[in-house]
């Protein structure tokens, strides 16, 4: 069901069928499906035979461009794109969720959808920034977080990771006609006079007004579940947050017309044992996102 393949292989849109949802919709691909399907040890946990037999569908595919990750069960792939990125650039992540995906894994060292931005910033010591927009609130108390930035020390071989947390319904996110705009939420700063604090009380000197011209200028990796958006536009397997389209269309716009954007991936689509009318909502959605950025890419 894919009508509208593209022709641009420069900008590749690539799609991972892991449960078949995918199959059930329209998507701007510039190749077919990539078929994950007999994979085992997939589902929300991705265990070591899985991932290297992912790693090698994915071997002939870098960070750029959109990749669609079927539903939030195998966010976790976002990992295996953010692994391709050069290890001399630092980058930063922003996650567009209504869960923060940083739990410890619940049983030794295996990948999952809920801990995947955990491992991220374990594993990789480019990763200087993680942006959460959207999260709900209380799932960021119990994984440690305040809203605002935080400052994470991952040990003496990592440098501190700046996490920031941006609620859907702030007027952070809702004011992208103000100019400035990008600078001031996307760039680690926070309003004068405030000071970030660390994930143990203590003040962390990436809060202060004038930000970092050097953290100011990190290229950027999107990642977005749809389970960020309302149910009224999307339908997801996992609870959902407050987040209309409409925003999240205005914010990934900001990023690309205002950052240097290294690849997109986007998922949250239904279960595909339980499809319904909502595949629809998400086909919708995943069409928006794609059209948005080619007409930002075309004008810049």
């Amino acid at each position: 069901m894919h009508s509208s393949m593209q022709k641009n292989p420069a900008f590749p849109v690539i799609g991972l069928d892991m449960s078949g949802i995918l199959r059930e919709e329209d998507l701007p691909l510039t190749q077919p499906l990539i078929d994950c399907r007999d994979l085992s040890g997939t589902d929300c946990y991705c265990d070591e035979i899985a991932e290297e037999e992912i790693s090698r569908h994915l071997k002939d595919y870098g960070p750029e461009g959109i990749h669609y990750l079927d539903s939030g069960n195998y966010h976790y792939l976002t990992l295996f794109f953010l692994r391709k990125l050069p290890a001399d650039q630092p980058f930063e992540l922003i996650l567009f969720d209504n869960h923060p995906d940083s739990k410890e894994p619940a049983f030794g060292d295996i990948l999952s959808c809920g801990g995947w931005v955990r491992k991220a910033w374990e594993e990789l010591p480019n990763l200087s920034k993680v942006t959460m927009i959207g999260v709900d609130p209380v799932l960021l108390q119990e994984e440690g977080f305040h809203s605002g930035e935080n400052l994470l020390d991952r040990g003496q071989n990592l440098k501190p990771l700046t996490v920031e947390t941006i609620e859907s319904t702030s007027k952070k996110t809702l004011a992208f006609s103000k100019p400035g705009y990008s600078e001031s939420v996307f760039n680690s700063s926070n309003p004068k006079g405030s000071e970030g604090k660390s994930l143990t009380g203590e003040p962390s000197k990436c809060g202060s007004s004038d930000g970092n011209s050097s953290e100011r200028k990190l290229p950027v990796y999107i990642s977005i579940d749809k389970d960020v958006l309302r149910e009224e536009d999307a339908s997801c397997n996992w609870s959902q947050g407050r987040m209309s389209a409409e925003e999240l269309l205005k914010a990934v716009g900001e990023i690309y017309r205002t950052r240097q954007v290294l690849g997109m991936d986007i998922c949250g689509e239904e279960d595909w044992k339980e499809l319904s009318e909502g595949t629809k909502l998400n086909e919708a959605r995943n069409q928006e996102l794609f059209k948005l950025v080619l007409s930002v890419n075309n004008r810049l």
